[in-house]
């Protein structure tokens, strides 16, 4: 997300030059892939090549990224307190104090 921010557009090719390491081709289209199913990005396509652009603000994108993960580890505390609570048992009391402050 920070290369498309930065550049404000990219193809996979340009996204891959500015990653450290070596990842393939596919492995990087992948996760654009799933950044676009999650609405974070989108494409356009210019030919045979898709551009991706990001589609959500960084402060939007930032601010679920984060309320995932209070509640990822707010129900991972409530399992691991309480055994017999399940995820749906858990979806019954949701963290509204939390989750209002992150909306």
């Amino acid at each position: 997300m920070d290369i498309l921010y930065r550049r404000g557009r990219a193809t996979v090719g340009e996204v891959m030059a500015e990653l450290s390491g070596d990842p393939a081709y596919s492995t990087v289209r992948a996760q654009l892939r799933v950044l676009e199913e999650k609405g974070q990005i989108r494409h356009e396509e210019q030919g045979l090549r898709y551009t991706y652009l990001p589609a959500a603000s960084r402060h939007t994108v930032r601010q679920s990224a984060l309320k995932h993960l209070i509640e990822t580890f707010s129900m991972d505390r409530l399992r691991k307190s309480w055994p017999p609570c399940s995820a749906r048992t858990a979806r019954k009391f949701p963290m509204t104090s939390w989750n209002a402050s992150l909306a």
